[in-house]
């Protein structure tokens, strides 16, 4: 039986156009790139009587030369504006000297006559005049730890009750009895080391809510404690029959 002859191959231009921009990519020098992303010229200021409002440079052929202020109301230059980059209006004066500002910091007037030029959104000012720091008076602020401790816990099981960590529900209550009964055996051992009117404080373990590691703590080795063990297992030994 004769195979059908294969469908002829569908060449997408799209994918047509991608290789051509990744061969272009390919060939394109990363230094050349612009980021910069100031407003281009949309729109001229319809008061200035502009011969040709569609191109910058009828505008900046066009313009008069005005007054700038800032926004405390003082002169910064007298020329008519050439360019806005990167948030800044470029002022070009008689003698041909430019001079760059922020548009952030002209007065009202020039923030709109340069946003209506430029066809840029006009953005007026909140009143945010320059950073007047407030005249506290010096306060001197001390801390001290607040002293709070408890008595031995003797039956603790640090790993379960402070971290979390549990062996599950059907392991962890075993574990937990077999904790509780061999303490019983070691308790006037652990009395010794740490008497009943000690204080302890938290000092030392990991803080709430943090991510502690599943340690296993070294057994403490104390001549006290061992002596308390020893004259409580041999007086049970001798008082019993």
């Amino acid at each position: 039986m004769d195979k059908a002859p294969a469908p002829p191959r569908r060449r997408d231009p799209v994918v047509l156009d991608c290789n051509v921009l990744r061969d272009s990519i390919k060939e394109f020098d990363i230094t050349k790139i612009n980021v910069d992303s100031s407003p281009s010229f949309i729109e001229v200021y319809k008061s200035q009587g502009v011969k040709s409002p569609n191109t910058k440079e009828g505008f900046v052929a066009s313009a008069q030369i005005r007054t700038w202020y800032n926004f405390d109301g003082e002169v910064i230059a007298e020329g008519k504006l050439v360019d806005v980059a990167r948030g800044s209006a470029i002022i070009e004066q008689a003698d041909g000297k430019r001079t760059t500002y922020l548009l952030r910091k002209l007065s009202d007037s020039d923030r709109v006559y340069a946003a209506q030029a430029w066809g840029f959104p006009i953005t007026c000012s909140l009143d945010d005049r320059s950073f007047e720091s407030r005249d506290f008076v010096e306060t001197t602020m001390t801390w001290k730890a607040t002293g709070a401790c408890h008595k031995p816990l003797y039956f603790e099981e640090v790993q379960l009750e402070r971290y979390g960590h549990e062996w599950g529900p059907f392991a962890q209550p075993v574990i937990s009895s077999a904790h509780f009964f061999g303490n019983i055996a070691v308790l006037p051992y652990k009395m010794g080391i740490h008497p009943m009117n000690e204080c302890q404080y938290s000092l030392g373990y990991y803080r709430p809510g943090s991510c502690a590691p599943w340690t296993v703590g070294p057994v403490p080795l104390s001549l006290r404690g061992a002596l308390n063990q020893a004259k409580v297992v041999g007086g049970i030994a001798w008082a019993l029959p």
